[in-house]
Formats: structure tokens, C-alpha cells, sequence
């Protein structure tokens, strides 16, 4: 049977958890915003930057400009500050072995998590990876639209029912819902468990082990 597998990044695949905070702390800091710690600003990682501005109370024109500023840092410093999820290649290329499908949602501007991907070592087991444009004035597409894309220019041609979209945010569960995908939460990661059944994922796993067991054994699809 057909399988296809969907990952969010940021908290899924990697903890960039560091280097986004960090480029956070960066643009408010020169937009001359009221400093706040890297810790305090983890609600960045995971939603559209756009949506995370929006948050300290910046309108669209200032949001546009703070996102060029964490872009600034971000491209030179911030996307080096990441680790991996332990397990998260074997069970990239075990499903890869299995012959699943397997694509990239991300509210990560593209071009990043290729570059992290790749140097990661586990761009090579995906089969389409879809992320924002780089253009802070761009229009930021919804998880539901990246996940769409995936499903588009994969080609998958097998039912809903064989398909599952795998994150760490309520962002990514509505996403999934909205395209009729199972939606599989990641507590390990910046979301946690009751934002991850608060916004319907069908499962949750709170460790990649648990996870890559029922993923690896079909006991999610």
C-alpha cells in the first residue's frame, strides 16, 4: 500500500529552538522593542514569523521589517544553532527502506531547511519539501496550503486514509485536519501534549522512539 508521511521541521525534525529565540531577541532588540529573553520567546517556534510578531503587538508594516531583521541574523548565525532529534535519521531512512513517501511542510522559508536538511545528512530521503518564499512582504502560506503542495507534487495518488502529518504544533494538526490527513502530534517538542489533543491530533507520542515504533511497526497507518 501507498504510504505518505508528512514532517513539520522546526520541533519535529530538529530543536532550532535556539537559533530562532535568539534571532527573535535580535530583531526586537534593534527595532528598539522591550528586551526580553531568549527563553521567553519560544512561542516562535513553530507558526509563521508573521504570527509570532503579531504576538509582541507589532502591526503588519513593523512585522515586515522585524522579520527582515531575524532573517539577518538568522541566515548567518541562527540556522547553525540546532541539533537533531536523537533517532530522527534511522527513522527517516527506515521509512525510506519501507518505500513511504515522505515530504516537508514547513513555515520555514524553503531555502533553510534544505541548507539544515542537507547538512543534517537526510535531505535525501525526502521526496518534496515545501516552505515559505524568503520575501518578508510575501504572502505566508497556512500549514494546510504547504501540506497541500506536498500532496500535489508528490502525486500521491493513494487514499487520505494513507496519509499522516507529523508535528509538534497546533498549527500542523489543523493543518492536517484541513486536508483530511491523520494528524500524528510530537510532544517532544515545542508544543506539548495538550496543545496537541486540544487542537485534534488522532495520536501523540511523547518520544521519537514511541513514535518510529508505531510508524515502523503501521500501527498509525
Amino acid at each position: 500500500m501507498e504510504r505518505l508521511i508528512i514532517f513539520d521541521f522546526d520541533g519535529t525534525l530538529t530543536d532550532t529552538g535556539l537559533g530562532i529565540t535568539r534571532s527573535a531577541q535580535y530583531a526586537l532588540d534593534q527595532m528598539g522593542w522591550p528586551h526580553r529573553e531568549a527563553e521567553e520567546l519560544r512561542f516562535f517556534v513553530g507558526p509563521p514569523l508573521n504570527t509570532g510578531f503579531a504576538q509582541t503587538g507589532m502591526n503588519e508594516e513593523e512585522s515586515i521589517r522585524a522579520i527582515r531583521l531575524f532573517r539577518e541574523r538568522y541566515e548567518s548565525v541562527g540556522k547553525f544553532e540546532y541539533t537533531v532529534y536523537p533517532g530522527i535519521g534511522e527513522l527517516l531512512c527506515s521509512l525510506k527502506e519501507r518505500g513511504w513517501q515522505i515530504g516537508m511542510a514547513t513555515s520555514k522559508p524553503e531555502k533553510f531547511a534544505r541548507e539544515i536538511s542537507d547538512s543534517c545528512g537526510f535531505l535525501k530521503y525526502f521526496d518534496c519539501v515545501s516552505g515559505i518564499p524568503m520575501a518578508a512582504e510575501e504572502r505566508i502560506l497556512s500549514k494546510a496550503e504547504l501540506i497541500r503542495r506536498v500532496l500535489e507534487k508528490t502525486g500521491f495518488s493513494g487514499k487520505r486514509e494513507a496519509a499522516c502529518m507529523v508535528g509538534d504544533r497546533k498549527y500542523d494538526i489543523e493543518g492536517a485536519r484541513a486536508e483530511s490527513l491523520l494528524a500524528v502530534g510530537a510532544a517532544y517538542g515545542y508544543g506539548g501534549r495538550r496543545e496537541l489533543e486540544d487542537a485534534g491530533a488522532d495520536v501523540v507520542f511523547d518520544t521519537v522512539d514511541e513514535m518510529s515504533e508505531a510508524l515502523l511497526e503501521n500501527k498509525v497507518l
